[in-house]
């Protein structure tokens, strides 16, 4: 169980039924606290092993941990240890100041993301698929970058504090 009282587990069969069909390979599933279900990983068997068997362990991180009983490397695949890293979503809000502004004027952009990623995560302002400037995430209170085009697209990251 995780701190928002989700709990997390495993099915020996199901998920894609079209490996080992009938039954599938299992799944690593997690059940939210109003009963919803989601599906986190698919065993497709071979080295990615199948069929997990026993619980997950969950460190410090989220990331979880469990055996398959079937797969892996060699002839005889008697299983694997996995580790399921567990990705947060996130929302980025972006915001210019001034605003409007007119052609010439410094303009600074802000990103605020929420919930907070992990200290040495970056944030990355781009102009289509050219990145103008990066910053790297230091505090998990919250995180607030400003991109001042300005000045060479100089981009700084502060914490948040809530």
């Amino acid at each position: 169980m995780d701190s928002a009282g989700n709990l997390y587990g495993t099915t020996f069969y199901g998920g894609n039924l079209a490996c080992d069909s009938p039954d599938g390979y299992g799944t690593v599933f997690k059940l939210d606290t109003t009963g919803n279900e989601t599906v986190l990983h698919t065993f497709t068997g071979g080295t990615g092993g199948d069929e997990p068997y026993g619980g997950l362990v969950m460190d410090s991180a989220g990331n979880l941990y469990g055996t398959t009983s079937e797969g892996g490397v060699g002839t005889f695949e008697y299983g694997t240890v996995f580790k399921l890293i567990l990705v947060t979503a996130t929302t980025t809000t972006l915001t210019s100041s001034p605003n409007p502004s007119t052609y010439g004027e410094a303009v600074t952009f802000t990103a605020v993301v929420a919930p907070a990623p992990p200290d040495g995560e970056s944030v990355s302002f781009m102009k289509g698929k050219t990145v103008l400037g990066t910053g790297t995430i230091e505090w998990r209170h919250g995180c607030l970058c400003d991109l001042d085009a300005q000045s060479g697209y100089n981009v700084s990251c502060s914490g948040i504090r809530r």
